[in-house]
């Protein structure tokens, strides 16, 4: 009786797992980004319009993310305050990154 019990422990393999890199992933970002999130793209990465920090993995969830967490308190404006606002800031950004 006592074999029996050994011979599932010991010989167990674990299944192997090939680990998922980034490059593989293959984000690409997206227009809608801009107006969801206030992301704007540059140099292969989403950028926020409002504190300059960088996302480096383009995912919705991670763009999302950021803006959810630091920015909570920009949620009211509204839908066309936005979209001004968003405009103002890519041609700000878009200035500044070009000189």
């Amino acid at each position: 009786m006592g074999e029996v019990g050994k011979e599932g422990a010991g010989n167990m393999s674990e299944p192997t797992c090939k680990k998922r890199k980034i490059e593989d992933e293959n984000g690409q970002f997206k227009e809608e980004w801009t107006t969801k999130y206030f992301m704007q793209h540059f140099n292969g990465a989403a950028v926020c319009l409002i504190c300059c920090e960088s996302v480096t993995v383009l995912k919705d969830f991670n763009c999302k993310w950021h803006y959810e967490t630091k920015h909570t308190e920009k949620k009211f404006l509204g839908q066309s305050t936005a979209h001004y606002v968003i405009i103002c800031v890519v041609v700000f950004f878009d200035e500044q990154c070009a000189s």
